[in-house]
């Protein structure tokens, strides 16, 4: 008898792609099964969603002047201004709260007030149903009464007004329909009050202020309403509104808003923008009055100053001798007046520089630099006029004074005139291009996108889930890990599809399904004829030619390899004989068109003779003895004389002898029969058997004084216990 030393050594641990491989293609239908429960949910979904529709608009924000002339040159010298980007500041204005609540108290978007509708199903039936076809009828109502609650389509209500006390504020009430003229208000089916379509009505109890001025549905249809505070209206209108600037630098915004209600989109971003437009203008008139305020104070100050200018020239030519101006002179005079006049338009400018940036914005040290150096260039001027004699520098001094302050007079009339033409014509910087448009599409949920998304996500899940079950499945994967126990291999055996197709088929009488019989040439079988080579030299040695074809666990495929290699050693001409031992649920006569009769635990029982369990089967040299119908104590029947003396009797009647016995770890039956047999095979199954089950198996079948003599590695069919 051949005994195989098992030696201590690890599995290997490796990642065998093509396992994983395998282990996806097995699962396929699993995969498909996720993919198609993933795709049809998702076009549920799509279908059953609320559509989101788009509204977009289309405006111009135009660069602002800043009403004086030199300011605005000195910006244009810095690209623009180096105060940020104006477009970009304008974004943010018109996502400003001060935009945004007069646009919410406009429509009243703190009321939040809809028909009920049915959990999951009900928004879908609700938007199908057209709003001229009356009131759509309640599913299932003469089965569940309750869904005459609910609106099913052609329902709508409108609340103008719905104050309460801020401690209810976001607090859910139910608005039910008494009938064409009445309603009532309810909170957590408590009932508040009734009151009138149309009318405001006033609750003492609850100080509650609330005007439903249509209301329109079946008698009992109920209808949730909200008064949500009001930041959290805020959020959400900022959350769907987008604005965003095309193209950097171009002044031109896309504003669009998100929503259920085509209507309300197109009213509200319609009355954004007419408010920006109309606080824009707002805030160009007040720059414009500022400035008017500032010029229309200096001119008094200037007026008064050119006349006492002139009235001391006048005084000085009376007490004096007329004095003319040289050539020279009256130059130095005009480019001081030229000087001055530049240093009083820098005067005017400073006011408005000085409210809109800080004295350390480049703008700001701009204009500084720019009034230092004419300063400068003045005091150059007024050193050259210390050369003039003193008659006519005193004629100069004041001719300058005369001229300097009527200039200054005359631009600040200018300035004044000219502002309030601004003022009156001030129109904003904003432009609408494009008016609002909804677009007729939905755009939410993306119906293809979401399906298409789904069904990979279910593809990807059922993957994973079979990857990850194959790497923690601690079964065996290949018989290397057996060698590399020292475990003797005899064979390994490939999954068949001729098997799985004679496993698909319903057993008759009197058909033969043996693989080996169906199909000789089938990879399995040549595998099997391996197996039988290697047991043939085994039993060659061996004290006697009964051989046992056990197994750790169930379903490993053990009555497979007994009956085809008992098909294939009668095949070879040996007179061979295979015994059904599995005396508890056996059925290798299924496999020979036998039905449960007289068998094995009959025999033994003594209630049938040798010739009446005893079949020949359609192959030449094979005969098989079922496991009867008897399965009372079958361990007992098993350790009974009678079962040993029928194994010496017949042992010299048979070439081969091959029973097929119960896996060792369900029963003890397989120990019991292997100290009668001289040689004893384990099937191992492939993603079934795990090695502590064969260590334990081998130690149990030792324990009873039976040596497994080598294993054999199956791919057996999952779809049927062998």
């Amino acid at each position: 008898m051949n005994e195989v030393k098992q030696t201590a050594s690890a599995q290997n641990d490796e990642i065998d792609i093509g396992e994983i491989i395998q282990s996806l293609w097995a699962g396929k239908w699993l995969i498909m099964s996720f993919a198609f429960i993933c795709a049809v949910t998702s076009i549920a979904y799509v279908f059953m969603a609320q559509p989101i529709y788009s509204g977009n608009a289309l405006l111009q924000i135009e660069a602002k002047s800043s009403g004086i002339t030199g300011l605005s040159d000195l910006t244009s010298g810095f690209g623009g201004g180096l105060g940020g980007s104006e477009t970009s500041t304008e974004l943010e204005l018109l996502r400003s709260r001060k935009v945004i609540i007069p646009t919410i108290e406009k429509f009243n978007m703190q009321i939040q007030a809809a028909p009920l509708t049915f959990p999951v199903i009900g928004g879908f039936f609700q938007r199908q149903f057209g709003q001229n076809n009356g009131f759509a009828q309640p599913l299932w109502s003469s089965i569940f009464p309750f869904s005459q609650d609910y609106a099913w389509g052609g329902e709508s209500i409108n609340v103008v007004q719905f104050d309460l006390p801020q401690n209810l504020y976001d607090t859910k009430f139910h608005v039910v329909i008494l009938d064409q003229e009445s309603y009532r208000l309810e909170r957590n089916g408590n009932i508040l009050f009734e009151a009138k379509i149309g009318e405001k009505h006033h609750d003492e109890t609850t100080d509650i202020d609330i005007h439903i001025n249509q209301l329109e549905g079946r008698a009992g249809t109920y209808f949730t309403l909200y008064h949500i505070n009001q930041i959290y209206v805020i959020n959400d209108l900022l959350e769907r509104l987008s604005v965003v600037e095309n193209g950097k630098t171009s002044g031109i915004v896309s504003i669009s808003l998100l929503g259920p209600d085509k209507r309300e989109i197109k009213d509200v971003v319609s009355h954004v923008l007419s408010t920006y437009q109309q606080q824009n203008i707002e805030y160009n008139n007040i720059e414009a009055g500022k400035s008017l305020a500032f010029v229309a104070e200096q001119i008094p100050d200037a007026k008064t100053k050119v006349k006492q200018a002139e009235q001391e020239l006048y005084e000085y030519r009376l007490t004096n001798k007329t004095v003319d101006l040289t050539l020279k002179t009256q130059q130095l005079l005009n480019q001081l007046l030229k000087l001055e006049e530049s240093l009083n338009e820098l005067k005017l400018q400073e006011p408005e520089l000085s409210r809109k940036f800080k004295r350390q914005h480049p703008l700001y040290v701009e204009f500084l630099r720019k009034q230092k150096d004419l300063k400068a260039k003045r005091t150059e001027v007024e050193l050259k006029t210390a050369e003039i004699p003193t008659e006519q520098f005193n004629v100069f001094r004041l001719t300058r004074d005369v001229e300097l302050n009527e200039t200054i007079y005359l631009q600040l009339l200018n300035r004044f005139e000219g502002l309030k033409i601004i003022q009156a014509g001030t129109s904003g910087s904003i432009r609408v291009i494009d008016d609002t448009i909804v677009q007729p599409k939905a755009a939410k949920p993306k119906k293809p996108i979401i399906v298409s998304v789904s069904t990979l996500a279910g593809i990807v899940v059922a993957m994973a889930y079979i990857i990850i079950r194959f790497m923690l499945n601690a079964a065996l994967k290949s018989p290397e890990a057996l060698e590399e126990r020292g475990l003797k291999i005899f064979g390994a055996i490939d999954k068949s599809r001729h098997q799985a197709k004679l496993n698909r088929q319903k057993s008759r009488t009197g058909e033969l399904r043996l693989l080996a019989a169906t199909n000789p040439d089938d990879l399995a079988v040549e595998a099997l004829r391996a197996v039988r080579t290697n047991l043939s030299h085994t039993l060659s040695t061996a004290d006697n030619n009964i051989v046992m074809i056990t197994s750790a666990g169930d379903g490993v495929g053990k009555s497979f390899i007994a009956q085809n290699i008992a098909a294939l050693w009668a095949q070879s001409g040996h007179k061979t004989l295979l015994i059904d031992a599995d005396l508890r649920r056996g059925k290798l006569h299924q496999s020979f068109g036998l039905t449960v009769n007289q068998g094995l635990a009959e025999h033994l029982a003594g209630k049938a003779e040798f010739d009446d369990i005893c079949h020949q089967s359609k192959i030449d040299n094979l005969s098989f003895i079922g496991r009867g119908e008897i399965s009372i104590n079958p361990s007992e029947l098993l350790m009974s004389n009678g079962f040993a003396q029928f194994c010496q009797k017949h042992n010299q009647d048979y070439d081969y002898i091959i029973i097929d016995t119960p896996s060792i770890l369900t029963v003890t039956d397989a120990a019991i029969i292997g100290k009668l047999a001289a040689t004893s095979m384990m099937v191992v199954g492939k993603n079934i058997s795990q090695m502590k089950q064969i260590d334990l198996a081998t130690q149990r079948l030792d324990l009873a004084g039976v040596t497994i003599s080598g294993y054999i590695f199956n791919d057996p069919q999952k779809n049927k216990k062998q």
